[in-house]
């Protein structure tokens, strides 16, 4: 069972039998915490419970929450993103640190596989993980619409209905002007851009836009699922292709105006013999 993070969950223990005590157990990933009913621990939640009347005929329940402590715990530059996990949807982008110099925690997509969401805010998760960092929802869809961290502001703007796209848009905490009852106001020119969205025989393509002067440069990861590969550009990743033993990594640097610098393509095969080809 893949648990969503930001979302809380309920557990609910029931018995017939005389019942001194139970004991709950979670064990947290590297990354997450574990709130149960509210509380967390450090490496593994435990806790014995202790019914009042030595039965379970009226079941306990309890709550619990996974939420992101900030990747595997570090602090990651605002805007800095990871790449694609190998084994399901999972991508995250940080919020930089907080005034204690701890993790402001990361935006993330996690799922299972893509669905109708997948190229909408409504997929993304953010758990606050201080009150310096404020959150704002979307009030129409309750979507994660901005984070406001001590660092920057993420602005995350929806495209279009039914276009699949959207933009998470990060400006730093000079450029917010204010707040105008509903949202952050901005000036200028977001420093980072991500644009999220579904291409003609792709099932998902993440675009960095990284904004320096009136210089500009881009880095894109996409999942092809016509070929069965991943391709990224301008990042680290090696994953299996579907049904492949072999790793197929194709880079391509580019700047302002889209121009290609150089393009690397490497083929790992199945008992290590690395190829590489460069243009």
């Amino acid at each position: 069972m893949m648990l969503r993070p930001g979302v809380t969950y309920s557990v609910e223990v029931s018995g017939n039998a005389n019942i001194v005590s139970y004991r709950i157990e979670l064990t947290q990933p590297v990354g997450y915490e574990v709130l149960l009913s509210n509380v967390s621990g450090s490496d593994l939640i435990a806790r014995n419970i202790y019914p009042a009347d030595n039965t379970l005929n009226d079941p306990d329940t309890f709550q619990f929450l996974v939420r992101p402590t900030g990747f595997s715990g570090a602090v990651r530059k605002v805007g800095e993103a990871t790449s694609w996990s190998t084994d399901r949807l999972i991508w995250e982008v940080g919020m930089g640190q907080l005034k204690n110099g701890n993790a402001a925690g990361a935006i993330s997509i996690q799922a299972d596989d893509f669905s109708e969401i997948t190229y909408t805010p409504s997929d993304l998760n953010y758990s606050s993980p201080s009150t310096e960092v404020s959150v704002v929802l979307d009030s129409s869809t309750g979507a994660l619409r901005q984070v406001n961290a001590p660092q920057a502001l993420a602005d995350i703007v929806d495209g279009t209905p039914n276009d699949d796209k959207y933009e998470i848009r990060f400006y730093s905490w000079k450029d917010v002007t204010g707040w105008n009852g509903t949202i952050y106001t901005v000036m200028g020119t977001p420093f980072v851009t991500y644009e999220i969205s579904k291409p003609a025989n792709e099932e998902i393509s993440i675009k960095k836009t990284f904004t320096t002067g009136t210089d500009y440069y881009t880095t894109h990861l996409r999942y092809l699922s016509a070929q069965m590969t991943w391709e990224m550009y301008d990042w680290t990743l090696n994953l299996d292709a579907v049904g492949n033993s072999m790793r197929k990594v194709i880079t391509v640097v580019t700047s302002t105006g889209e121009t290609i610098g150089s393009t690397k393509t490497t083929v790992i095969e199945e008992y290590g013999r690395k190829l590489e080809n460069n243009d």
